[in-house]
């Protein structure tokens, strides 16, 4: 530490080489034995009265005469003027022996004072540069300790170290840690008996975590790049984990990079949840390394977005009303859909089946507005639009082209096949066809309706009809409808129209069943219009196409 003045015992008395004003630095003769720090104490004139005392404060200046840089009329004497030749002494003034006496008066007041050291209170020690002591009650400023530092004691609150720093934005750490190299350790906490940290820190700030006692440490997390926190471990969050970026990155082959897991088996809340700021906010993106865009987006409505990776978004799925879910584009179900239930009992087989329930109750023509609406009612699919029209959409089995000739069996002209317990009370299954007879003499054809086959029930039959003779390709025409009365009982009617010769009017026959017949609809079944030809030939031919459908 630097002393408030210097002194010398060796200097001579020199004198002023010109007068001196009040203000000014003085020019003396010599300088010999003066102090070669500074400041000391010069004395003009002193014992006079125009003495004044003056605080040189540099080095003297010159070759001689030597001015003398200075502060003037100090410790209560005043600058003023001297004349040539005035006396200049080193000396000192009463700072010199005041100083000392206040710093002997800190003592303690009345007491006698051996120990009174610097400042110390009586009874106080000095502290030793080398000595063991304990050290209570010290507050250091700006102190710098070296070597090894132990701190122990019985803390009932527990706290054995505060740092404060005062400064309200500090642009340094309260405590910094100086490490020899990279990933020396810097922190350790343990458990009195520990042999391993439980707890640490290297100089990378990376943190390890172990069980303690003699185990190594287990957990990890740190710094593995640029912006990035990694850790080796696993890492479970209790309740809430709040984040501006996340990125989980790593080269692993196979397995989930992230897994969720909550042991609780119902709970209340969702394992993950992403709190928007507002509505329809983008809460959940994939991409493909190098998209552009992102290949689905999820956003704060639940409203999902595709696109291809690079364009925006295409496709969508959303909720646009209560109990709607809604797409903006179209929709495709490669292998199938079921609309009105989750099973495939109505709709099972493979691939491009639409599984349509019956209607639980049917739409109402007043809920129905710019549009119509199709549904299934008693197995039948109908619609309705908006006047209350409602109707059956029919299907129909287009059947190829049978030709009948050289033959007198009965065969089979039309067929529908019905499949097993389809006939419901109001059924109507519809069969209408044309074809063409060519003959040789003067044949006989007779037509019938039959359920289950050429060999089934009678439904409606025509008499044995004698066609043209030796004709050629001449035409006819069929319809044929069967009403069913319940699920097992139906009723026929027929109609025939044929030609006996070229250009002529054709015949008309009508047949229809005389009485409810009861069959079999718990099998599927075929209902079959035939034709027998009365005489067999290569030139009785019969030709028909069709079409079958059930219409009601």
């Amino acid at each position: 530490m630097a002393q408030n003045r210097y002194y010398s015992s060796v200097a001579f008395p020199t004198y002023l080489t010109s007068a001196l004003g009040a203000s000014g630095n003085p020019q003396v003769a010599s300088i010999a034995g003066l102090p070669s720090s500074y400041p000391y104490t010069m004395l003009i004139d002193w014992g006079l009265s125009t003495q004044e005392a003056i605080s040189v404060t540099s080095a003297p200046t010159g070759t001689g005469p030597y001015t003398l840089p200075c502060t003037r009329g100090i410790d209560g004497s005043t600058a003023q003027s001297h004349s040539q030749n005035a006396v200049v002494v080193h000396g000192v003034t009463a700072e010199d022996y005041n100083e000392p006496q206040v710093h002997i008066s800190t003592g303690t007041s009345g007491a006698s004072y051996p120990n009174v050291i610097h400042g110390l209170a009586n009874g106080s020690a000095v502290v030793g540069t080398t000595d063991t002591q304990t050290l209570s009650n010290k507050t250091l400023a700006g102190a710098t300790l070296t070597g090894a530092i132990t701190i122990s004691a019985s803390a009932t609150g527990g706290l054995l170290e505060t740092v404060t720093n005062t400064h309200s934005t500090p642009t340094a750490p309260n405590i910094k840690w100086v490490a020899n190299a990279s990933a020396d350790l810097q922190l350790g906490i343990f458990v009195s008996g520990d042999t391993v940290n439980r707890f640490q820190s290297d100089s990378n700030g990376k943190l390890q975590w172990g069980a303690g006692g003699a185990s190594a440490v287990d957990a990890n997390f740190y710094r593995s790049s640029a912006g990035t926190l990694k850790t080796d471990t696993a890492f479970t969050v209790g309740t809430t984990l709040t984040t501006a970026t996340e990125v989980i990155s790593s080269g692993q082959a196979a397995g989930a990079l992230m897994q969720i897991t909550n042991t609780t088996s119902a709970p209340s809340a969702p394992n993950v949840q992403y709190v928007a700021n507002a509505a329809a906010d983008a809460t959940t993106g994939i991409k493909v390394t190098g998209d552009t865009q992102f290949r689905l987006t999820v956003d704060s409505n639940g409203k999902m977005s595709w696109s291809s990776g690079s364009a925006v978004s295409d496709v969508n799925l959303y909720r646009s009303a209560a109990n709607i879910i809604s797409t903006d584009n179209s929709f495709t179900a490669t292998t199938g859909m079921q609309v009105g239930g989750t099973t495939t009992t109505y709709g099972s087989g493979s691939g491009g089946i639409l599984g349509i329930t019956n209607a639980s109750t049917p739409p109402s023509a007043a809920s129905i507005s710019g549009g119509l609406a199709v549904f299934a009612q008693s197995g039948l699919l109908r619609y309705m639009n908006a006047n209350g029209l409602s109707q059956v959409i029919t299907g129909s089995q287009l059947g190829g082209t049978v030709t009948y000739a050289n033959a007198t069996a009965e065969t089979a002209l039309a067929t529908l096949t019905v499949p097993a317990n389809d006939p419901i009370a109001g059924a109507v299954y519809f069969m209408q066809g044309f074809g063409v007879v060519s003959t040789t003499g003067s044949p006989t054809l007779t037509w019938k309706t039959r359920w289950g086959g050429t060999s089934g029930t009678s439904l409606a039959t025509t008499a044995a009809l004698t066609q043209g003779t030796g004709v050629t390709t001449l035409p006819f025409f069929f319809t044929i409808q069967v009403l069913f009365t319940s699920t097992t009982q139906c009723i026929a009617s027929m109609n025939l129209g044929y030609f006996t010769a070229a250009g002529t009017v054709p015949t008309i026959n009508y047949q229809q069943g005389t009485a409810v017949s009861t069959v079999t609809t718990n099998a599927s079944e075929a209902l079959v219009f035939t034709g027998t030809w009365s005489a067999a030939s290569s030139s009785n031919t019969l030709t028909t196409w069709y079409s079958a459908e059930r219409i009601s």
